[in-house]
């Protein structure tokens, strides 16, 4: 069993810009340093460390679905966006049988704050 970690970074603001997990800290923050344009905004991290890479992924996801960090976009959003529909299959907002927006349409809603609690307009696949 590997640890994983959780890293938060802040700006000179203190907002939170991005939010990330890995296996090897060290490396994944050099490679940001070298390939991020947006590296040189960072001023602080914050670091938490979990038993496994699952469990390091689930709060990676639940800390971008709740926060939206700016530099946040793409696999990040997509992982966040299943969750939330995973969490409103298993709490009935889509029962059986149901359409479900498809992955597009509810990044959307999730970035641009649109209601994710109904049923949207693009429709992909069913429960």
């Amino acid at each position: 069993m590997s640890q994983a970690a959780v890293y938060r970074l802040f700006n000179t603001d203190d907002e939170m810009i991005y939010v990330g997990s890995t296996v090897n800290l060290p490396a994944r923050l050099r490679a940001h340093a070298k390939q991020k344009r947006w590296w040189p905004e960072v001023h602080r991290r914050e670091i938490s460390w979990h038993e496994t890479p699952e469990e390091a992924q689930a709060v990676e996801s639940e800390i971008i679905r709740a926060t939206r960090p700016i530099h946040n976009r793409g696999v990040q959003v997509a992982q966040a966006v299943a969750h939330e529909l995973r969490e409103a299959i298993e709490n009935g907002v889509y029962p059986p049988g149901a359409v479900l927006p498809s992955l597009r349409a509810r990044a959307y809603c999730s970035v641009s704050g649109v209601n994710r609690d109904r049923p949207q307009g693009h429709h992909s696949a069913q429960v």
